[in-house]
């Protein structure tokens, strides 16, 4: 959560306090940038927690009877005289000063090694570097020890994909992590490389061997170099993605400036790396082989790869959005899938070919003879196909679920 700490408003407040009753826990997570903000939502957490507390202290005062008013006044204080120090203190401590110190800590160990680019900033207490194309995130993440206690750990992160088939992806892990060991602090997966020290020792490691000896390995078994967006995050920001999926892995033919400017739009939403910047430039290759191989190489640098079957329904999924926001007709919904279906024959999608031609020849003429299901209708043709297409869907994602 993001605090607005330059003009704080009630709502600002209200929304802080809300989040905190919900989930208590995201009060670790908060940080305070400024001493405005501190003493403002600190002083808010105050004002929460001890009010109920006075006001029961007044009514049970008044219910006694036997106690002079101003004592009873000034006993209702002692709340705020031991919660409002105590709330400052810790907020101050975990709030303001530790992130800050964590952040600093954490930089000038990374400082030390020599990257190719700006250490980056990309969260409140996470950073990436860049070295040979291969992305470095450090960060503070928790972690519950045996007894249930949560304790801090600095983890760094190397995202990369195998260049192996699927199946032999474990062999493959086995022989990186035999020529690790012993070698290299850095734990090997299928789909990055890792480790999490306590945040004392961080600052002990020469992380300078450990790169190196990792850097070696990873070009010695050809790992390439992957990205830690994940495919929800990339979908939310940039919708048009489940489209270009799927003309991308149903069969279309030809790359062409509708995926120049779809990485134009990645690029614009922060999805960056050296492969997304190539195609967005359009300075690529007239070879339409090449140009499919690059695009199967970003949608696994970016992880977005799907069964053929999560790709059609998500891509159904994304029609349906554009057409309840008022972004496609109906007829430009059927369309598409008329297309896709042209292009790759998936027999799922024969109905909507047929659909297709049975609403354009209601279009043109008021009569159709290509669907005989059901007596449709210029009035009931699109409400028609949209009831079909939801309950393709529906059945689609029931069928993942089972």
């Amino acid at each position: 959560m993001e605090l607005r700490e330059d003009k704080i408003s009630f709502a600002d407040i209200k929304q802080y306090l809300s989040l905190l009753i919900n989930d208590i826990d995201e009060i670790g997570k908060l940080e305070f940038k400024t001493y405005k903000g501190w003493w403002i939502y600190s002083l808010s957490l105050v004002i929460l927690f001890c009010t109920p507390c006075v006001i029961i202290l007044l009514i049970t005062g008044f219910l006694s009877g036997n106690m002079p008013y101003e004592l009873l006044v000034s006993v209702s204080f002692l709340p705020f005289m031991f919660g409002l120090p105590l709330v400052l203190l810790l907020t101050y401590i975990n709030n303001y000063r530790k992130p800050k110190l964590l952040r600093k800590l954490m930089f000038d160990v990374l400082e030390r090694y020599d990257w190719d680019e700006p250490i980056k900033q990309v969260e409140q207490a996470q950073f990436e570097c860049i070295k040979n194309d291969y992305v470095f995130r450090t960060g503070i993440y928790q972690e519950k020890d045996k007894s249930g206690r949560e304790k801090l750990l600095i983890c760094m992160i190397i995202p990369y994909y195998l260049p192996v088939t699927p199946g032999k992806e474990e062999e493959y892990i086995k022989n990186i992590d035999a020529y690790l060991d012993g070698k290299c602090i850095f734990l090997i997966q299928s789909d990055m490389a890792y480790f999490g020290v306590p945040v004392k020792l961080f600052p002990k490691l020469d992380l300078h061997n450990d790169i190196e000896q990792l850097l070696y390995v990873v070009q010695r078994f050809s790992l390439h170099p992957c990205t830690l967006y994940s495919y929800k995050d990339i979908v939310t920001k940039v919708p048009v993605t489940c489209e270009i999926l799927a003309l991308t892995v149903f069969g279309e033919d030809i790359i062409n400036q509708r995926w120049v400017e779809w990485a134009n739009d990645m690029l614009k939403a922060g999805f960056i790396n050296k492969t997304m910047k190539c195609l967005a430039s359009g300075a690529f290759p007239d070879n339409q082989t090449d140009l499919k191989e690059r695009m199967n190489v970003l949608i696994r640098e970016f992880n977005m790869e799907q069964t053929n079957e999560e790709v059609l329904s998500n891509y159904i999924w994304f029609l349906l959005m554009e057409q309840d926001r008022g972004k496609r007709s109906v007829l430009e919904v059927v369309q598409c899938l008329d297309d896709l279906y042209l292009l790759s024959g998936i027999p799922e999608l024969y109905d909507y070919h047929l659909l297709f031609n049975a609403k354009t020849a209601l279009i043109g003429s008021g009569k159709q003879n290509f669907w005989v299901n059901y007596e449709l209708s210029v009035d009931n043709v699109d409400s028609y196909i949209l009831s079909n297409l939801y309950r393709l869907l529906e059945n689609k994602l029931t069928s993942r679920t089972k």
